[in-house]
């Protein structure tokens, strides 16, 4: 942001002494004004007292718009201010600013390197393929490149030997914001995706864990999908898929199962269902027997339809028997953490 303003020859100078909304709102503070207010653009973007909920859901019809990640970085590097030379209002008049409190416990640190020659590659997937003398391999695919959505694949290795990958010439077309999960034997499941926010797919490839890389199409989603969640169910070769969009403004409320033998089975939520959300999380945990049909997890983060962050977390649980697809029926149980 600086170097962009410094390109125009307009730099803002008095971020380098300011550069926390604090210290921003000291500085007025310190030169007689009474009462100073302070939000950044996504602080005011989440208050009522700057847009309403409704005007929020408003702008999706307006222009569809999925550039959630920069809008969330842009926001954070502006703010807006309110400076009053008279008496303070009472509280009930207004929201001050209060910094968020810092965890008591210990940050982790981490060292970040980059790889020499790996293009850029955003909303992509990255899978584990092992060669013929069993060596494994992270393949990064799809994705937003440069320019445009991404046909090519990255493949990283600790051996420094990598080889060309050999990769079957028919596969998915280029799409962002899809989800690729491991399912043991049967390879990845590459779900859903998009390549315009109005232009969602359905479609479903399972990829081969093996060298060459062979993708096949499978049973499509019920309904296309796109910045939902999915994870394998620990010791299956099942996977869960819950929320997401499925248009440029509307969210799915399901959960679709998938068996890469039998297709989809859309899940009935019970208990505390949560609110529906995009770009979620869902972990599964590690089975305690080896033959349970009983599976359970996390479910949590997101944004919801209000384009805010969702602070909630659900425990699911998730039990399957060989009824299930036969009435092609399931229930997923929800419980509010």
């Amino acid at each position: 942001m600086l170097k962009h303003f410094n390109k125009l020859k307009t730099p803002p100078r008095s971020v380098l002494s300011y550069q926390t909304l604090n210290s921003q709102k000291n500085r007025f503070l310190s030169r007689g004004w009474s009462n100073v207010q302070i939000w950044d653009l996504w602080q005011a973007w989440s208050s009522p007292q700057f847009v309403t909920a409704e005007e929020r859901r408003d702008l999706d019809v307006v222009e569809p718009f999925d550039e959630w990640e920069e809008f969330v970085l842009f926001a954070r590097h502006y703010f807006v201010l309110k400076a009053e030379s008279q008496a303070p209002p009472s509280r009930d008049e207004t929201t001050e600013y209060r910094p968020e409190a810092k965890p008591s416990r210990g940050v982790a640190t981490m060292e970040v390197s980059s790889v020499l020659g790996a293009p850029p590659r955003r909303f992509g997937n990255s899978m584990i393929i092992v060669d013929t003398l069993g060596t494994p391999k992270l393949a990064t695919i799809m994705g937003l490149g440069a320019n445009s959505r991404s046909d090519t694949y990255d493949l990283f290795s600790f051996c420094s030997d990598i080889g060309v990958p050999e990769i079957s010439a028919t596969g998915p077309s280029p799409r962002v914001c899809a989800t690729l999960t491991e399912l043991g034997n049967y390879g990845n499941l590459l779900a859903g995706g998009r390549a315009s926010p109005s232009c969602v797919s359905s479609e479903c490839w399972l990829a081969s864990a093996t060298e060459p890389l062979q993708w096949n199409a499978t049973y499509k989603l019920p309904v296309g999908l796109f910045r939902h969640a999915a994870t394998n169910l620990q010791g299956s070769s099942l996977a869960l898929v819950a929320g997401g969009k499925i248009n440029s403004s509307d969210l799915s409320e399901e959960y679709y199962l998938f068996d890469p033998r039998k297709g989809w089975i859309c899940c009935k939520a019970r208990g505390v269902a949560p609110e529906p959300v995009f770009g979620a999380n869902i972990i599964s945990f590690a089975l305690k027997h080896e033959k349970t049909t009983s599976f359970s997890g996390w479910y949590f983060g997101g944004i919801n339809k209000d384009g805010l962050f969702s602070k909630n977390c659900h425990r699911w649980t998730l039990d399957i028997s060989e009824e299930v697809w036969l009435s092609s029926t399931c229930t997923i149980a929800f419980l509010s953490l």
